[in-house]
């Protein structure tokens, strides 16, 4: 259960957690709710902004995929 005095949200944008929007635009893609294991499971599209974020470097992706 979360204590909400001590917790903060705040929005990101889609480019500041491409992890998530990648699992995001797979997800609607496939129409599937899988749980993965770790980085070696993930679909291959998500593989890559995986390794940008071990890296810490900001990328900026133009393509947007809609579902």
């Amino acid at each position: 259960m979360l204590n909400w005095d001590s917790t903060l949200m705040s929005h990101v944008y889609q480019e500041t957690n491409q992890v998530a929007d990648s699992l995001e635009n797979h997800a609607c893609q496939t129409m599937q709710n899988n749980v993965f294991g770790g980085p070696s499971s993930v679909p291959d599209p998500c593989k890559g902004p995986i390794v940008l974020d071990r890296t810490s470097l900001m990328h900026v992706n133009g393509n947007r995929h809609c579902c």
